[in-house]
């Protein structure tokens, strides 16, 4: 079962990793930090923002404030700002999120051919670090979901606070992401739990925004998902979800979302994701979104949850049967033996205190002093430096609770034949890539270090293929000659990744 450990579920993403795509320059620069600066026309800028904010509620449209937007240096006219937020309203400060819609009022008005971006305001985590750790995390596994970096703003030349910068879920995420084939995207919101309540797509109103196609408004393709994971039986679900939803990733996301605590999820309060029908593959895809709530920093309210460092790997949110997903996962045997490989596989690589104390460190010493010198933060410097490792008030430390819940998760899964790693295993299996994945018969290997051999093999342990290679760094897999399904591959005698053939 070792094996399985290291076999990490890879998102087919469409877009080419070597390509210039919108965002690139910003997001995947050296410079975490960027500034942004707003020159508002009136002084009474803020009241603005919040009667907008309150009347956008009222009219369910957002409205909208025009002003100067100046970014790393780039200066932008008629900018469209606006506070959002739900449980983040509540920062004590007054320290709002904030969207910027750089063509709502100058139409093809792009920054780094970027739409829209999101400043987030860090409710309720004293260490900032939250949502860009989790966020990182899910693009190293090539999973779908905002890239994070931060953002020193000021106001009308006065600094002002510092938030995390955040990617917009639009038309130009899904251009990049799957094509921008025209599929209908829809942000589960408020409630988006996946139940049954029959096919009047009018039912689903409180639970779904569709957020493209808004005037041709055709839920038929949410429908159908949403009756196959609920109404397929037993004997044909693995079929039937594999057909309609991109499940395998989708497994992933599951697993991330256990692996961390993240509840303020599909999994626990039922939203903070986007589902996007792509006509290319005819199947939905799942996209994380508001991810503040990792590391057992949110509690869904009425499941009896004290400390989430022990949040069971089965945790079904109760009543059963209300997220009818994630049961439908847990309760077939191929999806719940590649989810607890998934999960196995993060909490290996990810929660392993090896890796993310790493990260923690690196990170907080870079923002800390722009953490300090934010007058409009929801919690002391003196929280900021003590939530890097123990709990304030209610937030759990990062080091403390993820160094526990790794052990946790170690120590149940070993029951599921989840070993753990060598030091040379976990490095080099961190080294590899493969991709597209699910493939339909190529599949490319990239390597930090020389190939020189690979080998497949079925579930069951058996070889079915071999290759030696003069040591490259790059490799193309043929796999036109096996039937669909999913398989282990091991490069340079490692077991590293799960790969799948469609």
């Amino acid at each position: 079962m070792k094996s399985f450990l290291l076999c990490i579920l890879l998102l087919p993403f469409s877009s080419c990793l070597f390509a210039q795509h919108p965002g690139d320059a910003l997001f995947q620069s050296g410079n975490l930090i960027h500034t942004v600066k707003f020159t508002f026309p009136d002084t009474n800028w803020y009241t603005i923002l919040v009667n907008n904010y309150n009347l956008s509620n009222t009219l369910d449209s957002s409205i909208y404030y025009s002003c100067t937007v100046e970014v790393d240096g780039t200066i932008l006219s008629n900018v469209g700002v606006k506070f959002k937020g739900n449980s983040s309203w509540g920062h004590p400060n007054g320290k709002k999120s904030m969207k910027l819609s750089f063509a709502e009022f100058v139409p093809g008005q792009y920054y780094d051919s970027l739409k829209q971006l999101n400043l987030n305001n860090s409710y309720n985590d004293p260490s900032f670090l939250r949502e860009k750790l989790y966020l990182d995390i899910l693009k190293k596994n090539n999973l779908d979901a905002p890239r994070c970096h931060y953002a020193q703003v000021f106001v009308n030349n006065q600094p002002y606070a510092f938030y995390t910068l955040v990617e917009e879920i639009d038309k130009t995420f899904l251009e990049t992401h799957f094509g921008g084939n025209g599929g209908n995207l829809y942000k589960g919101d408020p409630k988006g739990d996946m139940k049954w309540e029959g096919w009047n797509q009018t039912n689903y109103y409180d639970n779904f925004e569709l957020k493209t196609n808004e005037t041709a408004n055709n839920w038929s393709d949410l429908l159908t998902l949403i009756n196959a994971i609920n109404n397929t039986p037993a004997a044909q679900v693995q079929d039937t979800l594999e057909k309609y939803l991109n499940i395998h990733t989708f497994i992933q996301h599951y697993a991330a979302f256990i692996a961390f605590a993240t509840l303020d999820s599909y999994v626990g309060s039922g939203h903070n994701y986007f589902i996007y029908y792509n006509k290319q593959t005819d199947k939905f895809e799942f996209i994380q979104w508001d991810t503040n709530g990792a590391f057992g920093r949110h509690k869904p309210a009425g499941q009896g949850l004290v400390d989430e460092t022990f949040l069971s790997p089965f945790f079904q949110f109760m009543p059963i049967g209300s997220r009818p997903l994630t049961d439908r996962i847990i309760s077939n045997a191929t999806f719940k033996s590649a989810y607890l490989d998934a999960l196995c596989s993060l909490n290996e690589h990810y929660l392993n205190p090896s890796y993310l104390h790493h990260q923690i460190d690196s990170l907080s010493a870079l923002i800390k002093s722009f953490v300090y010198s934010d007058t409009r933060k929801q919690f002391s410097n003196a929280a900021f430096d003590s939530n890097l490792v123990f709990q304030v008030n209610t937030t759990p430390g990062l080091k403390q609770f993820s160094s526990n819940r790794y052990q946790f998760l170690k120590d149940t899964l070993l029951n599921f034949g989840c070993y753990p790693l060598s030091t040379a295993e976990l490095n080099n299996a961190l080294l590899i890539q493969v991709f597209p994945n699910p493939n339909q018969g190529l599949l490319q290997v990239d390597a930090s270090f020389a190939i020189n051999h690979i080998r497949l093999y079925d579930l069951t342990g058996r070889a079915l293929k071999e290759i030696t290679y003069d040591p490259v760094t790059r490799i193309t897999v043929p796999l036109n000659d096996l039937p669909s399904g999913i398989y282990l591959l091991e490069v340079n005698h490692i077991f590293c990744k799960r790969v799948y053939k469609e």
